[in-house]
């Protein structure tokens, strides 16, 4: 019981960062930095962390994997970018308090037609947490609850997808 409240909140917490993205008015980085113009159907394209304390969080991952990380507005609706060797990979919001004390990420896949995957999904017994929204900079996208109940944020970006030839982090 204790993990579907979680996920609940969990997911409450991402689609509030969609909501503040649109009340804020917020600029989002693309998923690449050099437009591709491709799109890669079913690969993961870009990770979101909701934190209950973000700069906690930028503290344990800059020294785990060496991320840097650029702040994109100010207070609550604060969102930080994370990038690995000068590549942007994800990003990292507020959980808001109301929501707990449990971060959780949530991977954004690529996919063609953001509306056909959502509706597919549903057809297939998954849910629409939250429904198609234009991220400004970012693209369209829409967060699911997949039929096993896994959430997952459906993406067309707008410049293309990344070229993953090269990995973000050399090992």
């Amino acid at each position: 019981m204790k993990t579907l409240i979680i996920r609940f909140f969990g997911t409450m917490a991402i689609a509030g960062l969609i909501v503040t993205s649109c009340i804020t008015g917020i600029t989002y980085p693309p998923v690449t930095q050099s437009p591709t113009g491709e799109h890669h159907t079913g690969q993961f394209v870009w990770h979101d962390l909701a934190s209950p304390d973000p700069s906690a969080s930028m503290d344990f991952y800059s020294k785990v994997f060496g991320w840097e990380f650029e702040t994109l507005g100010s207070g609550e609706t604060s969102y930080y970018i994370i990038s690995a060797n000068g590549k942007a990979i994800g990003g990292i919001f507020k959980l808001a308090d109301k929501f707990g004390t449990v971060g959780e990420w949530v991977s954004s896949v690529s996919v063609p037609d953001v509306d056909a995957a959502v509706n597919y999904n549903e057809t297939q017994g998954g849910k629409t947490v939250f429904k198609t929204a234009n991220f400004k900079g970012r693209g369209e996208t829409a967060l699911v609850q997949d039929p096993q109940g896994a959430m997952v944020a459906f993406l067309y970006a707008e410049g293309g997808d990344p070229d993953f030839s090269e990995p973000a982090v050399n090992t």
